[in-house]
């Protein structure tokens, strides 16, 4: 699920996305513990923290993605002018039925300065400002919990009110990209390990 606002967000007019991927393993296979964000993160976490949601454990991390290494950056359909500099992320991930599903939420804010800087200006020593901000920091993971609410009537999944099986996805959507941001498989060796 993806979800594009150009009016909501942390500037007043600043706009806003948010991604949801619910991603199930079959049988062989389960996600591995580690749900820290890959090699696409710039200047790695910044912040993390460990939850619940929907009587799951949540892991959240709030990092900055630059645009060319965005899975997602071209397939919500919004203006993609304010998110040519990056985004700030606050991203979510669960592990949910012996970790066979995984899913993962990720609340995005344009790149920006105190002063309004996207982009380039929004760097300082190649490095987003924001990231040195902890008041900013702070405000922007308060405004990433606020934005969702996680479903999972009765523990299933399968009953949310919103969840709709596509044929096939978005075009703008690289399924090899999204794999890549979900992270490898581990086999699964049940009882024998």
């Amino acid at each position: 699920a993806l979800h594009a606002s150009p009016t909501r967000g942390g500037g007043g007019d600043a706009p806003v996305r948010l991604a949801a991927l619910l991603a199930e393993a079959s049988s062989e296979y389960r996600w591995p513990l580690d749900v820290a964000p890959g090699p696409d993160v710039v200047a790695g976490n910044v912040r993390t923290a460990t939850g619940q949601l929907a009587g799951m454990t949540v892991y959240a991390a709030t990092f900055a993605l630059l645009q060319e290494r965005d899975a997602l950056a071209t397939a919500f359909g919004d203006d993609p002018a304010p998110w040519r500099g990056g985004a700030l992320v606050r991203r979510f991930t669960g592990l949910a039925e012996l970790r066979h599903v995984k899913v993962m939420v990720e609340y995005r804010e344009p790149l920006v300065t105190a002063e309004g800087m996207t982009g380039e200006g929004a760097l300082r020593f190649g490095r987003p400002a924001v990231l040195d901000d902890p008041a900013a920091l702070a405000a922007f993971e308060a405004r990433a919990e606020q934005a969702f609410r996680l479903e999972r009537p009765g523990g299933d999944w399968s009953k949310g009110k919103h969840i709709a099986t596509l044929d096939a996805a978005p075009e703008q959507v690289k399924r090899r990209e999204i794999t890549r941001m979900l992270g490898i498989l581990e086999r699964d060796r049940g009882d024998d390990r």
